[in-house]
């Protein structure tokens, strides 16, 4: 429940939660990863 936490003021609609969540962390997941890649290539991830 985390999530929720993160975008909280989504929290206060929980029927919008069910639709947002699946397309909030698909994008999450995929700027973090963009994320790690450019910490990778600035050399500060080993």
């Amino acid at each position: 429940m985390g999530l929720k936490i993160l975008f909280g003021g989504i929290d206060k609609r929980p029927d919008s939660i069910e639709k947002l969540s699946l397309i909030e962390l698909k994008f999450g997941l995929m700027a973090m990863k963009n994320l790690l890649g450019e910490i990778k290539k600035m050399g500060w991830w080993d």
